[in-house]
């Protein structure tokens, strides 16, 4: 199709013909982390113990041991055991998945344990606790790391329009110049934490723990999509004694049809999306001594 003239009738089923609602990649994600996830541990609860005499005029979250600095003014306090959030915003036309890792570098907790129990129950360890939380689950970071996934949806309907260009007699479809009133959707993640004030920490040493955070953001499944596999996923558990049964008396009669069946879901098992942002960062943190409270 060319150019419109006036006069020209264009129907809706002749743009999605010649442009379709093409898929627009557009995610918000911090540039930087270094702040956020930098914290400060101690075991023996010397900055409580001295009201923050170090840290003049700061407060600190009551019967904490590790204290990340806030700065999003959703805490009361100074420094609290979790961090500020980190909110990815997907603006894309199209669903993203969003995987967070997060590791600490071995060496430079040497001496110190990585527990996946917060209270420390039975524990007179030098241990330390780490986790991801995004206030509807929290994954503990152990000695190789941990990830957490979530989808986040498209943007809201509306959000984008089709355009034509007079130039090229093309349309391209792209977010509208005016988007307020516009909610897309977030995934935020933060990192919180405990130290073990059980353990004989005098025996660690200056303890300097590097974390490092990447995350990555790939192309996802619409909401439709992901209940149809929810869906199959319960037909599949729900009749799976039907299924195995007739698919035992049919074995010998359609042989190849079930090896088919096989080979789809292994297909889709295989499908890996190449599309991929990543960001990395290492974090110093530091262990409050004796030495430094004055």
């Amino acid at each position: 199709m060319g150019l419109v003239m006036p006069g020209d009738v264009v129907f809706a089923n002749q743009i999605e013909k010649e442009v379709g609602k093409a898929d627009v990649y557009q995610v918000i994600m911090p540039t930087s982390t270094d702040e956020i996830f930098n914290f400060i541990l101690d075991p023996q609860g010397l900055i409580n113990a001295t009201d923050g005499a170090a840290y003049e005029g700061k407060t600190f979250e009551e019967n904490s041991t590790v204290f990340f600095k806030r700065t999003d003014g959703k805490e009361s306090v100074d420094y609290s055991s979790k961090s500020d959030f980190v909110t990815i915003t997907n603006m894309s036309s199209i669903p993203v998945d969003v995987s967070v890792k997060v590791s600490v570098v071995e060496s430079s907790v040497e001496g110190v344990t990585m527990t996946d129990d917060r209270t420390f129950t039975n524990d007179e360890e030098t241990s330390l606790y780490l986790a991801i939380t995004d206030e509807e689950k929290e994954v503990c970071v152990d000695k190789n790391g941990t990830t957490i996934h979530a989808t986040i949806d498209a943007a809201p309907d509306g959000a984008y329009e089709h355009i034509y260009d007079e130039e090229t007699g093309k349309y391209f479809y792209k977010l509208k110049d005016d988007l307020s009133g516009f909610q897309f959707n977030e995934y935020s993640f933060q990192l919180t934490g405990a130290a073990n004030m059980k353990g004989d920490w005098m025996t660690v040493g200056k303890v300097s723990p590097k974390i490092i955070v990447t995350w990555k953001v790939t192309e996802g499944k619409s909401i439709s999509e992901r209940k149809k596999d929810v869906i199959d996923m319960g037909k599949i558990n729900l009749s799976g004694e039907e299924e195995r049964k007739k698919e035992k008396e049919n074995e010998e009669e359609s042989p190849k049809e079930e090896k088919n069946k096989q080979m789809v879901f292994e297909k889709k098992d295989d499908i890996e999306d190449s599309e991929e942002k990543c960001t990395t960062e290492v974090i110093d943190n530091e262990m409050e001594s004796d030495d430094e409270v004055k």
